[in-house]
């Protein structure tokens, strides 16, 4: 009976121990590589330094809420639309669905590009 305890007993820190290996694991994740010259704003975002205007997703908390903001190169303010894809927390009448979200941020980034390119 006593040997049985003590090999339950080794299993069971076996089994703890894996389970810390896990934990350490988990801790000790790889760092994310630094962010690129051309985010100033802080934003991990691909586009090219020259860029004079840039349309900057942001995540909310899960995957049904965000922002994009459109930025200016010229120091204008960004301009933000606010988007929630579940209706019982769309409260605010400004904020949208992803698709509306998209769909104004890059009409409003490709007049913006017109205005300064009038070809």
């Amino acid at each position: 009976m006593v040997d049985e305890i003590e090999g339950i007993i080794r299993a069971l820190e076996q089994i703890m121990d894996a389970d810390l290996r896990g934990l350490a694991a988990v801790r000790h994740r790889p760092r994310l590589p630094p962010l690129s010259p051309s985010c100033r704003n802080g934003s991990n975002s691909p586009m090219a330094e020259g860029d004079l205007i840039r349309i900057i997703p942001h995540r909310g908390v899960d995957d049904d809420s965000g922002s994009l903001e459109v930025w200016f190169a010229d120091g204008r303010k960004s301009i933000r639309f606010y988007w929630d894809n579940l209706v019982s927390r769309r409260l605010n009448p400004n904020t949208l669905t992803q698709k509306d979200a998209v769909e104004k941020a890059t009409s409003l980034a490709k007049a913006e590009m017109d205005k300064l390119n009038p070809e």
